[in-house]
């Protein structure tokens, strides 16, 4: 298999993008990636970060690079997909982020500049697996955790907020302990005005 064919299966999964780490997992060479760049069939968007250029844009394009910026060089994430960005990829609110929208590990620190502007929440701890929802190939952050996260931040949403989880419900994608969680921060909230 050449290094073309390598670094497109790998990236297929990623719309595209992949990590110089992922590369160089893959057993690839740095000439081979100079050349790949050279040739317009590789293209570099952040340092460390490039895409494949024959695979096509997808809907959410923007979401899969900077999904791949926060990848851990061993697995895992720095930071995924969350608050009202989550909830609307998932397709259950009716709210419309006003930005990319992540939330990262507490204590992440990079030198590296992202490929776009984004908005971040910084969470308590590390991003464990259990904490993901895949969707489409993007990690995204739970949407009881996301609901709770846009409330601490959106809470002038409240009632947009509570109709996406009561779908979020309906299609099972939240658990019977975290309705009894969400449920009391809205109570909370509500009985704090």
């Amino acid at each position: 298999m050449t290094a073309k064919d390598k670094i497109l299966e790998r990236s297929i999964e990623s719309g595209g993008f992949i990590t110089a780490a992922e590369i160089a997992q893959l057993g690839i060479a740095y000439g081979s990636i100079r050349h790949l760049v050279e040739t317009g069939t590789l293209k570099k968007v952040a340092t460390g970060l490039y895409r494949m250029t024959l695979v096509p844009s997808g809907e959410h394009e923007d979401y899969h690079m900077m999904s791949s910026f926060f990848k851990k060089p061993n697995g895992g994430y720095y930071g995924i997909i969350g608050a009202i960005s989550a909830l609307d990829i998932m397709g259950i609110t009716e709210l419309m982020p006003s930005s990319l929208q992540f939330v990262v590990e507490a204590n992440y620190k990079t030198e590296k500049k992202p490929p776009l502007t984004f908005e971040t929440y910084k969470l308590d701890s590390q991003i464990t697996e259990g904490q993901i929802h895949f969707h489409n190939g993007l990690p995204l952050q739970r949407a009881a955790d996301a609901i709770a996260i846009s409330l601490k931040y959106h809470l002038g949403q409240m009632t947009l907020l509570k109709n996406t989880f009561e779908k979020a419900l309906d299609i099972g994608l939240i658990k019977a302990s975290e309705e009894v969680k969400i449920r009391k921060l809205f109570t909370s909230l509500e009985n704090s005005d």
